[in-house]
């Protein structure tokens, strides 16, 4: 599986990769949301992990930016965040398209 982590914190980004490249996985790295959005206009990633806050382009627009593309709209995204842990944080996530929403 090909996924895509837009990561602005370098320690979280790295472990994730880490973990999913220990079990078999492909990954696509991004540093914040305007990476990402760089990196989909080549790729289709089977999976989306996105963290909220991050410079530039958060992962609430990241989110909103992929549901507007057809080939990308039905990609899963999985937000995940440790300062948006709020209920309305997630359901805003949702709304702008997250599939799951998971607190760091």
């Amino acid at each position: 599986m090909k996924i895509l982590i837009a990561e602005d914190d370098e320690n979280s980004r790295i472990l994730l990769e880490s973990i999913l490249l220990s079990i078999g996985h492909s990954i696509l790295l991004a540093v914040d949301g305007n990476q990402a959005k760089l990196l989909l206009e080549t790729e289709t990633p089977d999976l989306i992990i996105t963290d909220i806050l991050m410079p530039g382009l958060d992962g609430f627009d990241l989110c909103r930016f992929i549901r507007s593309q057809a080939r990308l709209k039905d990609v899963p995204i999985i937000v995940y965040s440790a300062t948006y842990i709020d209920r309305k944080d997630e359901e805003l996530a949702r709304a702008a398209g997250a599939n799951r929403f998971i607190v760091k």
